[in-house]
């Protein structure tokens, strides 16, 4: 007879899923290899209200990044454009160019909403002009607005 377990996954395993997950896989497979290979652990009563109460913490941190998210989507989409002053050469090719840093630093002069680097898109330039850039906000829309950058000599 071919009876099949439950057991809890105590890492991430690429056939079966994610850690803290519940599966039900065959009796041999699950006692012979899962088991003492230390991939899972027999499931009981208290550790399926663990993961029950750990399920709920993380819905309850997703709703609060999901309303941070939307405090800093009204912010931001009142930027429609920013301002940068560059140094520039010949041809008016940037010394350096646009990074996040200056990107950050306007932001967060704007708008008041702390955004992190990974969030930034930039279209690279070397030439003083317009450049198009793109933040990327968790559980919302992608929001795009202008950099003007203008050509400073000293």
């Amino acid at each position: 007879m071919n009876k099949k377990i439950k057991l809890i996954l105590k890492k991430d395993y690429n056939n079966l899923g994610k850690k803290n997950h519940i599966i039900q896989v065959n009796r041999g497979y699950g006692l012979n290899y899962l088991l003492p290979n230390g991939i899972c652990e027999i499931i009981t009563k208290k550790q399926v209200k663990h993961l029950n109460m750990l399920q709920k913490i993380q819905d309850k941190k997703i709703e609060k990044n999901k309303s941070f998210s939307l405090l800093s989507l009204k912010k931001l989409k009142l930027i429609k454009k920013i301002f940068i002053n560059k140094k520039v050469g010949e041809n008016y090719n940037l010394f350096g160019k646009i990074n996040d840093k200056d990107i950050i630093k306007k932001v967060n002069f704007y708008s008041n909403s702390k955004i992190e680097k990974r969030q930034i898109n930039i279209n690279d330039s070397k030439k003083a002009g317009i450049l198009s850039a793109e933040i990327k906000l968790p559980y919302c829309e992608n929001i795009n607005f202008n950099i003007y950058i203008y050509p400073v000599n000293i």
